[in-house]
């Protein structure tokens, strides 16, 4: 597949909303509802406007959204296999925190069989007018950094080289084909990226992420087919944070 029809271009650029969750009834067997339930505020004031922060990516983590593929007119013939990646990415989270899958209610058990017994597998209607797909987040992600910028403190940011794999050596396909190590996600005592086949710049990349997050497990999934659709790791998940820090 060389190039990608209308309707996917269209979905990677689509923020989709989870819509409204049917909750109860919609976790489905795991008997660990609990850790898709927020926590009580009963009895608790609601926090002032200046005390309200978003902690950054790699505090700590209540759980880890994802959405289910869903569309056969946006992945083609490779719905079965981008599944099967998003089920991967699921999987090695679930080891380190909870999971929910947000999945319509006729994919819901197919996708409850493929992430396993660890995710939570809930209920998602799209938000109005966009495609119920697996892109919870835009893929539209990529920033210019420049060497002269500075964070709100004015302290120059410490830039950090990623090798790029050698496209000869790639085991993806499509001139729309994501093969950045960038796009990876930050979770609970580790960090989940890509690996693309390139054996020698997986080991880099792998090595250079270690250095920089040397307490976290480093962990390499094969995505071949969401990288193929333009998206990555980061692109499919989506945290909630948990513990502030003190």
């Amino acid at each position: 597949m060389s190039d990608l029809p209308p309707s996917r271009r269209s979905a990677l650029r689509v923020l989709a909303g989870f819509g409204a969750l049917a909750l109860g009834a919609s976790a489905c067997g795991t008997g660990d509802s609990e850790r898709a339930a927020g926590p009580s505020t009963t009895g608790q004031s609601a926090p002032k406007d200046e005390d309200r922060r978003m902690p950054a990516e790699w505090e700590s983590h209540a759980r880890t959204f994802m959405s289910w593929p869903a569309l056969a007119s946006v992945w083609e013939d490779d719905l079965p296999f981008v599944r099967k990646d998003i089920a991967r990415i699921a999987r090695a989270i679930s080891e380190y925190e909870p999971v929910v899958m947000m999945a319509r209610p006729d994919q819901r058990a197919a996708a409850q069989k493929a992430c396993g017994s660890e995710v939570v597998v809930l209920l998602d209607r799209a938000f109005p007018g966009t495609p119920p797909d697996s892109w919870s987040r835009s893929s539209d992600q990529a920033l210019s950094v420049l060497s002269e910028a500075t964070d709100a403190r004015g302290r120059p940011f410490e830039i950090i080289d990623l090798p790029q794999p050698d496209p000869d050596l790639i085991t993806g396909y499509s001139d729309a084909f994501l093969s950045t190590y960038a796009n990876f996600s930050i979770g609970n005592d580790a960090v989940y990226m890509p690996k693309f086949g390139d054996q020698k710049a997986d080991a880099r990349a792998r090595g250079i992420l270690q250095e920089q997050f040397p307490e976290r497990d480093i962990v390499q999934l094969g995505i071949d087919t969401i990288a193929t659709g333009g998206g990555g790791i980061h692109c499919a998940t989506h945290e909630q944070p948990g513990k502030p820090v003190a």
